[in-house]
């Protein structure tokens, strides 16, 4: 019996080498989460197909998916590797622009915190000295 979580939605059932379970929920009429499932395809025969396949790189999740196909593809096609290399590269390129804005908007929540919220009155009755 699949575990559930708190909606209802069962979870993934992809269980990691340190013994630990995905706590993701399931996508539907599946038994894995978004994550799992594209990390258990097996990659395609050609470098084209595999780019073809690889998912936009939102997120850490989408890059470490892409980074993966590509290792697997790799590891299946070693003759195809110095082609490869570029995609690595761009997956390379896409995880430090994805750390960069991280930052960037970790920087920005800092400064409009520290921002006062209450505009300044010019009304000088209300300024003590």
């Amino acid at each position: 019996m699949s575990e559930t979580t708190a909606f209802g939605a069962a979870i993934c059932q992809h269980i990691r080498i340190g013994g630990q379970r995905c706590t993701q929920p399931a996508r539907r009429n599946s038994n894995y989460c978004r994550f799992h499932t594209a990390a258990l395809q097996s990659p395609p025969a050609k470098l084209s197909e595999l780019t073809e396949q690889l998912p936009p790189l939102e997120d850490l999740a989408s890059i470490q998916i892409a980074l993966m196909k590509v290792i697997q593809f790799i590891m299946k096609h070693p003759y195809e590797a110095q082609n490869a290399r570029p995609v690595l590269y761009g997956l390379q390129l896409a995880a430090n622009n994805l750390a960069r804005t991280r930052n960037l908007t970790d920087a920005a929540h800092r400064f409009t915190d520290k921002l006062p919220t209450k505009a300044p009155t010019s009304d000088p009755e209300s300024q003590t000295m």
